[in-house]
């Protein structure tokens, strides 16, 4: 095994190039103990920059981020892509591939969640004319009922 005090030198400063290694295997989802097998560190190494080393710490957690970030983006990407081909198949003349193409955008959608949310939706609004002719309804109403006939 490598020296271990070597990594603890740049603990306030700089990371080491072993540790970002372990940075960059640990973002993509190996454990520790896989980690400091792969980089001939012990595992209590490993474990406590992930535990105890800011610089560390931080450093995986943007690099975490920066790959969601990035999977999120492909992903919205594909599902413009995805829904392109159900649009093409909602369109298709053979009724088989509409069928399969509705049931695909039907599951996608989650129906009762998009119920759920209609029942709590706010009342609807009228619109500016709609209620200047309810105004000058009730006026008229009024002038009216104040007329014995």
């Amino acid at each position: 095994m490598q020296n271990q005090t070597e990594f603890y030198e740049n603990e306030k400063n700089e990371l080491s190039a072993i540790q970002l290694r372990a940075i960059s295997a640990l973002s993509f989802g190996d454990n520790i103990t896989t980690v400091a097998e792969e980089l001939n560190l012990s595992r209590q190494t490993v474990s406590s920059w992930v535990n105890s080393h800011i610089g560390f710490q931080n450093a995986l957690r943007q690099l975490q981020a920066q790959m969601f970030d990035d999977e999120v983006r492909r992903l919205r990407g594909m599902t413009t892509r995805a829904l392109d081909v159900i649009y093409e198949g909602l369109e298709n003349p053979n009724y088989r591939i509409r069928l399969a193409a509705a049931n695909k955008l039907v599951s996608a959608l989650n129906l009762p969640a998009l119920l759920a949310q209609e029942s709590s939706r706010p009342p609807e609004v009228k619109a500016p004319a709609q209620l200047c002719e309810m105004c000058e309804m009730e006026k008229i109403s009024q002038i009216m009922n104040g007329f014995d006939v």
